[in-house]
């Protein structure tokens, strides 16, 4: 039920800023992912995994908050992950860090961490309950520096295995004290369709 046994990788060097957007310089970024499954023969930890993704090139967009406008700013990724997949249930936390974006006019550094769960219910497989939060840091040491806190509960249901009715509340507090943010509670009911 677990793709590589023992774990797996991907490496790839990558072209364009994205399907929206057209290149705007020669570079292409290079990203990699590791993971590593240390348990794969005990039953209660088969699906723990650790990984880590990455990506090195440059921005699509030139300088221009510095002052350098003829070079394109770096842009770095990093992100470690632990989690374990069980039947019944999925934990997960990450930890990101870099510096600037795919589309980003600086080089400024960002970071966060993520903590996620869901848990089946008993008796009641195809109902989920699910939380999740995260804290963000963008455009550290920027005055349009962003940094907030977000959670996120709700429950799912499995109608089929491609198709996931959810009803979710989430609750965002900022930590920057900018005009356009403004904390925030929102309540969401949709559906996740694969296919």
């Amino acid at each position: 039920p677990f793709a590589g046994k023992w774990g797996g990788w991907m490496v790839g060097a990558f072209n364009g800023a994205g399907y929206t957007t057209e290149e705007g310089n020669g570079n292409k970024a290079v990203s990699g992912l590791v993971y590593f499954r240390p348990t794969p023969m005990v039953p209660i930890l088969k699906g723990l995994q650790f990984a880590y993704t990455g990506t090195y090139g440059k921005s699509n967009n030139k300088f221009t908050a510095l002052g350098d406008i003829t070079d394109n700013p770096d842009w770095r990724m990093n992100v470690v992950q632990a989690s374990l997949q069980h039947a019944y249930f999925t934990v997960m936390g990450q930890y990101y860090w870099g510096k600037a974006t795919r589309n980003s006019a600086h080089e400024a550094k960002n970071e966060g961490y993520l903590a996620s769960a869901f848990m089946r219910i008993p008796s009641l497989e195809k109902m989920r309950v699910f939380a999740k939060y995260y804290h963000v840091d963008l455009y550290k040491g920027l005055a349009s520096n962003i940094e907030h806190d977000t959670y996120v509960t709700g429950l799912s249901y499995d109608v089929t295995s491609e198709f996931m009715p959810f009803a979710a509340f989430e609750r965002r507090e900022y930590r920057t004290n900018l005009a356009a943010h403004l904390d925030y509670n929102k309540y969401q009911v949709g559906f996740q369709f694969r296919f």
